[in-house]
């Protein structure tokens, strides 16, 4: 009887010592959701692994605001290539944008528009002329596009950036796709800095922010393309560049990193 009983406590122990890696085996082939979200943990979170880091170029001369457009352009409202820079501001930082989408992918609505230009007209970044706030420019390509796509770990999307596609936009805007990630937990491929991203289409309705998903994950890739590595890596624990659900503002740590860099361009498109 004894010796039974010590088979028993045996078996007992063996399976609450193998219990964590059980708990963590489900953990990884889980759904993720916001409940996720484990600050300064880069393994966790729907926006982990979404970097493909490159080589940053500073803003140039003559560019009183930092955001990559001379002021001689901005005044002029259009670049000497020909493209528009409708409401451009040389004392006041602007965001052009254009957002393409791939087939089965609904287009940005006119809400998650809105809540776009909110997001980035509130975001604490100082400008000359003592303002705060990015003005966001969105342009919509016209009609689905194919190629929408990006794997887990590839830079596939940076093709979608070409002349052809963008014309005279191309190394003034940045470009956002909205496609597929081939990727169970990734929702996002961004270049960290550069031009262009994919954005996962799915809504992911376990998001429960005050925007759609699809305006935080725009939001956060847009921001590695701007920002480049931040002093402490490429994610914050708060904010939109968390790897897991955003704290919908943007960290003070990234608010510094733009005052004192501006946007950055990228060694990683030819030309711009």
């Amino acid at each position: 009887m004894a010796t039974g009983i010590m088979l028993l406590m045996g078996v007992m122990l063996l399976g609450v010592a193998m219990l964590p890696g059980a708990i963590g085996d489900l953990g990884e082939s889980g759904a993720v959701s916001g409940a996720d979200d484990i600050a300064g943990d880069t393994s966790a979170g729907v926006f982990a692994g979404d970097v493909a880091a490159t080589q940053a170029v500073a803003p140039g001369p003559n560019d009183t605001d930092g955001d990559g457009l001379p002021d001689a352009w901005e005044r002029a409202g259009e670049t000497p290539a020909g493209a528009p820079l409708p409401g451009a501001d040389p004392q006041r930082k602007d965001l052009y944008v254009v957002v393409g989408h791939g087939d089965g992918a609904q287009p940005l609505s006119d809400s998650e528009r809105q809540q776009l230009r909110s997001i980035w007209a509130e975001m604490p970044v100082g400008n000359p002329d003592g303002s705060t706030g990015i003005s966001l420019h969105l342009t919509a390509e016209q009609g689905p596009i194919s190629g929408a796509t990006a794997s887990a770990n590839g830079t596939e999307y940076r093709r979608l950036y070409s002349r052809d596609r963008l014309g005279p936009r191309r190394c003034t805007s940045r470009y956002v796709a909205l496609g597929t990630v081939s990727s169970d937990r990734t929702v996002v491929r961004a270049d960290s800095p550069g031009y262009a991203a994919v954005v996962d289409a799915d809504a992911r309705s376990e998001y429960t922010g005050s925007v759609s998903f699809r305006a935080a994950a725009i939001t956060h890739a847009l921001l590695h393309m701007v920002a480049g590595e931040l002093p402490n890596g490429y994610h914050t624990s708060e904010g939109w560049l968390t790897t897991g659900s955003p704290t919908e503002r943007l960290a003070p740590a990234t608010a510094d990193h733009l005052n004192a860099t501006g946007f950055r361009g990228s060694t990683a498109y030819p030309g711009c």
